[in-house]
């Protein structure tokens, strides 16, 4: 989040569903919203909320496609929040089932830190400093000004975006004396009065801006020959801690006043405690006591640490989940899913989670039925009424008698690929990066076209290099005995055997000898001529 611009959410567990999630201002009355799918999450319908409002149509999710829609925003609007909120199967909440405030009450229960907003001051004085004394006249003093909003109803100073100016004129008709002060050469607020003393100035063509000031009158003034200055303070300090406030002292956050009127900030996570916040204004290096703006109370129940996974025991009959605990005192919830089904947290027809008892580090699935196939695991730590989100997945995958199968390598995809007559050379690269088991190897499978391949025997091996930039490389060879077209396919290896899941067959033409070369070749200079 930035001041003044837009938060994106994907409240509760539906952050575990997406894997970046953008919101931009797209137009006057428009947002532009962008994410993409976590693995396991895609082909599924999410739900666009602005400010609290279900923004329909729901947004399909397509595999391998960043997801992208345009949603409406209120006119003028120039902070709001984004959420996002899973749909599963269907393109909309499923019969009066409407997730926003299920999404609310999860983010609340989340909270771990502070937000702060606040205004620019509205009300300035001559007594407290947030008004100059007037120049090019001396009739009034105590000048006190309220509903003052820079660039609107009093004009800014060049290169001092913290100082306003309003102008005055007096006029006398039949011994009454009428005050008008200027934005410019727009009055803004008028008042009178006979003879010497207070003279309260209301607002003229809807400025919404009133003065109050002390007249010692002595003569008329033109308009335009006479001002005064209001100060806005040049910086505010932002205090907040889960001890009392005793001031003076240093501020966590220094947010400068660079003309804006309404101001944003957030802390970072915060650990758990009722705390104490304030916003403090400075003007001219001096923190403004009778300005200080101050609230207490503020509870924060900090999400426990993640739970660091281990490797699961057993079958599809009773499969134990280990793990062990990053911090003492929480108890767990273990998340499994169906098979070959993303990990529902609470949605419809989701498996019941496992709790377990405060520093447990393992439990024991459900049977699992309908293998072979995959079932997602999530392990959640709950501390204080508090459930973390930020732990990964754990994949199980069941062959078809319901034993575990090894934790497989990312697939490789195929790319520097090249045949020089008979020989085929492939440069097989690897996403290092959220691999359920690191590769080792690289394999390479080739059959001619029309016989199938043999994921047994593979025609080339070589180690996979060590990761740079995330990626890890290695290149395979295989020379044909006759031309023809070739079916091939590259997999990976763990070191422990396990093969990667996933293929992709492609199919290259291998032919004994190099296409010709040019016949002959002729090159001449020529001279150019201009137009």
């Amino acid at each position: 989040m930035h001041p003044g611009g837009f938060t994106t959410q994907a409240p509760g567990h539906t952050r575990d569903m997406v894997r970046w999630f953008e919101a931009q201002r797209s137009g006057p009355r428009s947002v532009r919203v962008r994410f993409q799918p976590a693995p396991g999450y895609e082909g599924r319908w999410f739900g666009v909320y602005v400010n609290g409002a279900l923004r329909p149509p729901a947004v399909y999710a397509a595999p391998g496609a960043v997801a992208e829609a345009a949603r409406a925003v209120e006119s003028g609007t120039t902070k709001a929040f984004v959420y996002l909120e899973d749909f599963g199967g269907w393109p909309g909440p499923r019969g009066r089932f409407d997730p926003h405030g299920m999404a609310r009450a999860a983010e609340a229960r989340l909270a771990d830190r502070l937000a702060f907003a606040w205004r620019a001051p509205r009300a300035h004085s001559e007594s407290d400093g947030g008004v100059t004394a007037a120049s090019g006249d001396s009739q009034l003093s105590n000048v006190s000004v309220d509903g003052a909003i820079r660039f609107a109803n009093v004009a800014p100073v060049q290169g001092q975006p913290t100082r306003g100016r309003l102008g005055y004129a007096i006029a006398t008709t039949g011994g009454v004396h009428t005050v008008t002060w200027y934005r410019g050469s727009t009055p803004v607020a008028e008042g009178s009065r006979s003879g010497d003393g207070a003279v309260v100035c209301a607002p003229v063509n809807g400025s919404g801006l009133s003065v109050s000031a002390t007249l010692a009158y002595s003569g008329d003034v033109e308009a335009g020959a006479a001002f005064v200055e209001l100060r806005w303070p040049e910086a505010y300090q932002v205090h907040y801690s889960a001890s009392a406030l005793t001031f003076p002292r240093v501020p966590e956050i220094v947010a400068l006043d660079t003309g804006r009127e309404s101001f944003a900030v957030t802390t970072p996570a915060l650990a758990s405690g009722t705390y104490q916040a304030a916003v403090v204004p400075v003007r001219d290096g001096i923190e403004q006591a009778s300005g200080i703006l101050a609230v207490t109370g503020l509870s924060i129940l900090a999400a426990p640490e993640a739970p660091v996974l281990g490797m699961p025991t057993g079958n599809a009959a009773a499969t134990t989940i280990n793990w062990t605990p990053a911090e003492a005192g929480a108890s767990y919830a273990v998340y499994a899913s169906k098979i070959d089904e993303p990990v529902n947290f609470g949605g419809f027809a989701a498996p019941a989670p496992i709790a377990t008892a405060v520093d447990a580090t393992s439990a024991v699935l459900a049977a699992v039925t309908g293998y072979p196939g995959r079932v997602r695991v999530a392990v959640r730590a709950t501390k204080g009424g508090v459930e973390e989100t930020n732990g990964g997945e754990l994949v199980l995958e069941y062959d078809a008698a319901g034993e575990l199968v090894p934790a497989r390598p990312n697939r490789a995809t195929a790319t520097g690929l090249s045949a020089d007559g008979l020989t085929l050379s492939v440069t097989a690269c690897i996403a290092a990066a959220e691999a359920d088991a690191e590769a080792a190897y690289a394999d390479l499978y080739v059959q001619p076209a029309g016989t199938p391949i043999d994921l047994d025997t593979p025609q080339d091996s070589a180690a996979l290099s060590a990761p740079v930039n995330g990626v890890q490389r290695t290149v395979l060879s295989f020379t044909a005995s006759a031309p023809g077209w070739h079916r091939f396919a590259v997999l990976t290896r763990a070191a422990n055997s396990s093969r990667s899941a996933f293929y992709a067959l492609r199919d290259v033409y291998l032919a004994a000898d190099a296409p010709g070369g040019p016949e002959s070749l002729s090159v001449d200079v020529l001279r150019g001529t201009k137009e």
